[in-house]
């Protein structure tokens, strides 16, 4: 203890004069310190301080979402992968803003990440989860040759609550246009019984 630094038996490092402190570690010095106690009362005074050599400005993380690294003694937050950006990688990302999501028919942003859907009547989502395919008896896809064949269906027409309204006859011609025999008010909801003509 030379009045401009003192270390306690538990580790803490008590600076008296700061000036003194960095002229006898040899100059100006950069610390990053914690104050855990403030002794003084006026004017210049001790304050106990504890130097934490092991410095790691990602514990805590500051990143909402993604990867913390530290470059120097800053954060540094990588949104890659996330559905997020932004500094903190906290901003939610609109995937179906740009290229449907990459999304045959339909898109649904989520709070970071998104959901393809598939609202023509007799597709489902397929495998990949971005493609919608037409639902057929023997799998996703159906058998029929376009060339030749017609793919037959019923559907159930539902209204908005999912209640059963009605039933009709529809087919999917070589362009994938889907008709219907009636038009009925309410969405339709394909069964899984697909046949070729």
């Amino acid at each position: 203890d030379d009045g401009a630094f003192a270390l306690s038996a538990s580790g803490g490092l008590t600076v008296g004069d700061a000036a003194a402190f960095a002229a006898h570690v040899g100059g100006s010095v950069a610390l990053t310190v914690q104050v855990t106690d403030n002794t003084a009362r006026s004017g210049v005074g001790d304050v106990t301080v504890t130097v934490n050599a092991a410095f790691d400005p990602c514990d805590p993380s500051p990143c909402a979402h993604g990867a913390c690294s530290a470059v120097g003694e800053a954060a540094a937050c990588d949104c890659a992968g996330t559905g997020y950006s932004g500094t903190l990688c906290d901003a939610d990302v609109d995937e179906c803003g740009t290229a449907n999501g990459g999304c045959d028919q339909t898109c649904e942003n989520l709070d970071g990440t998104f959901a393809c859907g598939c609202d023509q009547p007799g597709y489902v989502l397929g495998d990949d989860g971005h493609s919608c395919v037409v639902l057929g008896a023997c799998g996703a896809a159906a058998s029929c040759d376009p060339a030749l064949d017609v793919l037959v269906f019923y559907g159930v027409v539902e209204d908005a609550d999912g209640n059963a309204v009605g039933s009709i006859r529809c087919e999917r011609d070589a362009d994938g246009e889907i008709t219907c025999d009636a038009d009925e008010d309410g969405v339709l909801a394909v069964s899984d019984t697909l046949w070729c003509e």
